[in-house]
C-alpha cells in the first residue's frame, strides 16, 4: 500500500522524490532544523502579510453592509468587523519574527481562529434577522464565502499532508456540526449545506496539495543552498 502511495506522488512531483521525501510531505517529524527553521520565518511572514491585508480589507466591507443590510443589522456586523480588524492588526504588531516552528503554528493558527469566530458571530447575528427575501442579498452571499477563503489561504503555506488536514479540521468540523444541530446558518436548506461541505472538502484537499508542493519545493531549494554538489556534504551556507 505504501508503496502505491509513493509512486502516485512520484507522477504528482517526479521521479526524483524519494521514501525519505514522501515522509517529509506526510509529517515534519522528519525535517531537519535547517528545513524547520527556514519553514517557520516563512510561515510567520506570510501570516503578518494576510493577517495585515485581512485588517485593512475587512472595515471596507462595512459600506456594502450599510447598503444592503437594514439597520440595525448592519450596525451590529459592523461592531464586529472592527473588532476582527484589531485582532489582525495586534497578530501584525505582536507577533514577533521567529525560527521555532511552535510560533509558526501558534501564529498560523490565530491567524484562522480570528475570522473563524467572525463567521461565527456573524452567522448567529445575521440568522437572527434572517427572511427568505434576504437570500439572495449580495452583502448576505459574501458571508458565505469566508469559509472557502480561509481554507483556500492554506495553498499559500508549505504544509505537510497532516498540517493541512489539522489546520483544515476546524473549519470543517464547523460545518458539520451547523447541519447536524441545525445552528445559525446562512443556507436555508439542506442541499445548499451539503454542496457547501463537499467544495469545502474539496477545496481543503487541493490547497494541502499546494502546501505540499510548496514544501517540496522548499526541501529541494534547501538541500541545494546547503549541501555540495559534488560530494552531497554540507558546505558553508548550512552554518
Amino acid at each position: 500500500m505504501f508503496c502505491h502511495v509513493t509512486k502516485w506522488f512520484r507522477r504528482i512531483y517526479g521521479d526524483s522524490i524519494s521514501q525519505h521525501d514522501f515522509h517529509c510531505l506526510l509529517t515534519p517529524a522528519t525535517h531537519s532544523s535547517l528545513l524547520a527553521r527556514r519553514r517557520s520565518e516563512m510561515m510567520i511572514s506570510r501570516v503578518r502579510l494576510v493577517a495585515m491585508l485581512f485588517a485593512i480589507l475587512t472595515p471596507l466591507w462595512v459600506v456594502v453592509d450599510a447598503f444592503f443590510l437594514p439597520w440595525p443589522l448592519w450596525g451590529w456586523i459592523s461592531i464586529q468587523r472592527v473588532a476582527v480588524s484589531i485582532a489582525f492588526w495586534i497578530l501584525v504588531k505582536a507577533y514577533p519574527h521567529s525560527s521555532q516552528i511552535q510560533d509558526a503554528y501558534r501564529a498560523l493558527a490565530l491567524l484562522f481562529c480570528i475570522p473563524s469566530l467572525f463567521f461565527l458571530s456573524s452567522n448567529l447575528t445575521l440568522s437572527g434577522y434572517w427572511v427568505v427575501e434576504m437570500s439572495n442579498n449580495p452583502a448576505i452571499v459574501g458571508y458565505t464565502f469566508l469559509p472557502f477563503v480561509m481554507l483556500a489561504g492554506l495553498s499559500i503555506f508549505p504544509l505537510t499532508f497532516l498540517e493541512g488536514i489539522l489546520f483544515a479540521a476546524p473549519a470543517l468540523i464547523a460545518q458539520v456540526l451547523f447541519i447536524v444541530f441545525d445552528l445559525g446558518t446562512l443556507m436555508n436548506n439542506s442541499g445548499d449545506r451539503l454542496a457547501t461541505s463537499w467544495l469545502l472538502a474539496l477545496i481543503s484537499g487541493v490547497a494541502t496539495l499546494a502546501g505540499m508542493s510548496q514544501l517540496h519545493l522548499m526541501r529541494q531549494l534547501n538541500r541545494q543552498a546547503s549541501h555540495d554538489p559534488l560530494t552531497q556534504c554540507f558546505n558553508r551556507a548550512s552554518g
